[in-house]
């Protein structure tokens, strides 16, 4: 009788055995391993261009550190942005948007338009497509072929050009190349503070002839948004440190923001001017890797999590590293089911299961013929009935209750004599 149960066992073991083998410690082991080498390989790195193009803080010839110098030198009070538009600037101040490396959200562009109806100066480069939309601005081409610095005219005159040694490196300077201008969408309302002029070539005119200036190409151009004023710059270069050494590009900023000063509808203003530059990169920005190693190493949940995920470690390896090789099991043979039969009959044999056996047998015989009587009525009275129905089987049905009865006597062919009396029984209802 122990003998079957034994070999379910083993049986029933090996099949969850199987079952749980897909997951192994080394399975494990190599997965989190795959997932740190797609973090170390995904993770931002660190810009490298941080700083050298279009920021206040570059001295180089893409900066813009020189128009920062001048402004400061004129009397505005300068200042740094180094955070994220969280809240919109100041209405009262101007806020200097040149060439952003790192483009502006749709909500920092919001907040800043925001700002400039309710009476803030912004000097930007009209790059910067979806804000130069809002604004009321657009690029154009040149239209009358090529242009350069030396042919640009600044509201209220130009300057005296101060004297150039025929230098190649100062003439290219002067002669930088201009591809693209801007133009506002508004019909009025349009104030031009720097712009081409094809009949200045070679030295400079000292009173150079009126024109309509909104008819010329222009490179700095502003007018009326809201409440306040919104200067659009064009190209991006002439901002630079390398185009400002043509005086007549600082000269019109700084004469733009003037107006932009009286031309704004605040009552009082501040002469404080802000360049940005959060997006060109300084300043505290979202990094996943720096953000991660501070929450696990200067927090107590993350120290805490690096302990659990240390002991873990341990752990898999205690259970995924073997010093010896394992040792592999022989499969086990099943018995045929005559076998287990037999084996039945010997354990029933062993532990003189006459009363057991019969009582299975009695069971078999009610659930196949039940004559209509209710399961919890006791195997007594189901045989009287039988004896009751049946008549010609009123021997048998005697012979099974004497078996069944407590002092009757053992012999060794009892299973037999019961064996025959059921099978009597199931013959007489099949007639």
């Amino acid at each position: 009788m122990t003998q079957p149960t034994r070999d379910t066992t083993i049986a029933t073991g090996a099949s969850a055995g199987a079952r749980t083998g897909a997951i192994t410690p080394v399975r494990i082991l190599s997965v989190v391993a795959l997932l740190l080498i797609l973090f170390i390989i995904f993770a931002p790195q660190p810009r490298s261009d941080v700083g050298t193009m279009y920021s206040s803080y570059a001295a180089g010839t893409g900066g813009t550190r020189a128009l920062y110098d001048v402004l400061g030198r004129l009397g505005f009070a300068m200042s740094r942005n180094e955070k994220p538009l969280t809240s919109p600037p100041d209405t009262v101040s101007t806020y200097a948007l040149i060439a952003p490396a790192q483009p502006l959200t749709s909500v920092e562009e919001a907040r800043l338009l925001g700002a400039v109806r309710h009476g803030a100066i912004l000097v930007f480069t009209a790059d910067n497509e979806a804000l130069a939309d809002s604004l009321g601005f657009e690029l154009s081409p040149p239209t009358d072929g090529f242009y350069s610095l030396r042919m640009t005219t600044v509201a209220g005159g130009n300057p005296t050009e101060p004297y150039t040694s025929p230098d190649p490196l100062t003439v290219f300077r002067a002669t930088l190349p201009i591809s693209v201008t801007v133009t506002s969408k508004s019909e009025s309302g349009n104030q031009a503070f720097l712009w081409l002029d094809p009949s200045i070539r070679g030295p400079a005119v000292e009173k150079p002839p009126q024109v309509d200036s909104i008819q010329r190409p222009t490179l700095v151009l502003g007018h009326q948004f809201g409440r306040g004023y919104a200067i659009a710059v064009a190209p991006a270069e002439i901002a630079t440190n390398q185009a400002l050494r043509q005086p007549r590009v600082a000269i019109a900023i700084v004469r733009a923001i003037q107006f932009a000063n009286s031309a704004a509808s605040q009552r009082s203003r501040s002469n404080v001017v802000t360049f940005d530059e959060y997006h060109h990169g300084f300043g505290t920005h979202a990094d996943m890797v720096a953000a991660v190693e501070y929450a696990l190493t200067e927090t107590p949940v993350g120290r805490m999590t690096i302990e659990i995920i240390a002991a873990a470690l341990v752990l898999l390896l205690a259970f995924g590293v073997r010093s010896l090789a394992p040792v592999s099991i022989p499969p086990v043979s099943r018995r045929s089911p005559l076998e287990h039969v037999g084996a039945l009959a010997h354990a029933y044999a062993q532990v003189n299961a006459r009363t057991l056996g019969t009582n299975r047998l009695i069971r078999g015989l009610r659930r196949r013929h039940p004559l209509g009587l209710p399961r919890s009525l006791p195997d007594s009275e189901y045989l009287s009935t039988l004896r009751y129905r049946i008549p010609t089987v009123s021997a048998d049905v005697d012979r099974i209750s004497a078996t069944l009865a407590p002092n009757s006597p053992d012999s060794s062919d009892h299973f037999a004599t019961i064996g025959a009396a059921v099978a009597n029984i199931e013959r007489a209802f099949q007639e």
